[in-house]
């Protein structure tokens, strides 16, 4: 909703994290990654998730718009209250949520493996089918694609969900390059798993590195580096007004 002194609170799951562009600081340095991320999103991308219409009556009193108690949540829940930028009186606050920062994800000459079915690819490209030693790899084959002109970033705002950066790639097995990891990944499918309709895909859950000693998900090590943003941003909320 977008009227003045309205809001949804939405998504009901773990606290959330996310994206910045032009004008964000930047951090060049690698995050490292412990065993399981810190935090792990705001919520599965496939659990559903409910909008509850509030009404705020105080600064700090939320009334269920359509009268009553608010539903009852396992205790623990973490959820976002959506509200227009307008209605937060100290823009302070506003900049915090909304402030920017890029960090670096992968440095220059990392290599990216996509996860693909090779079970259809072509007999001629399925020599440059590999195996990612990884739990959570969700096809049986992956095709690499090295980051030969640029580090990988990370664009990070507030509390919004992060995006990856644009960057210039190669793809070895294809003597091709992309512009975009999502558009090496429709590269790769296009010409590796033919049978499919569409091959648009998820490059975060698709795409796996190896930033220190053993392979890992581009998802994992985005919420990983995410959630070290979302602490400085606690700390700041934290802090008493001067």
């Amino acid at each position: 909703m977008t009227d003045d002194g309205l809001a949804s609170l939405v998504g009901l799951g773990s606290p959330t994290t996310s994206p910045g562009q032009s004008g964000a600081r930047r951090v060049s340095h690698n995050m490292p990654i412990p065993k399981q991320p810190a935090i792990q999103g705001p919520w599965s991308d496939h659990e559903k998730t409910v909008r509850i219409p509030v009404r705020i009556h105080t600064h700090d009193q939320i009334d269920y718009l359509y009268g009553g108690p608010l539903p009852k949540m396992r205790e623990g829940t973490i959820g976002d209250l959506v509200v227009p930028e307008r209605s937060i009186t100290d823009k302070s606050d506003v900049c915090r949520l909304q402030q920017d920062q890029v960090v670096r994800l992968l440095r220059l000459g990392s290599v990216v493996k996509f996860a693909v079915d090779g079970r259809h690819t072509p007999a001629e490209l399925s020599q440059h089918l590999e195996d990612v030693a990884t739990l959570d790899m969700k096809k049986p084959h992956a095709v690499p694609v090295i980051l030969d002109r640029m580090a990988l970033e990370l664009h990070l705002r507030g509390t919004k969900l992060a995006r990856l950066g644009r960057v210039s790639c190669r793809i070895p097995s294809l003597e091709l390059r992309a512009e975009s990891l999502n558009h090496a990944y429709r590269l790769i499918s296009e010409r590796f798993e033919p049978m499919r309709i569409s091959h648009s895909g998820n490059v975060f859950k698709l795409g796996y590195c190896k930033p220190f000693d053993r392979w890992v998900s581009l998802d994992t090590l985005r919420k990983t580096t995410a959630a070290k943003f979302e602490t400085q941003l606690s700390r700041t909320a934290a802090q008493p007004p001067e």
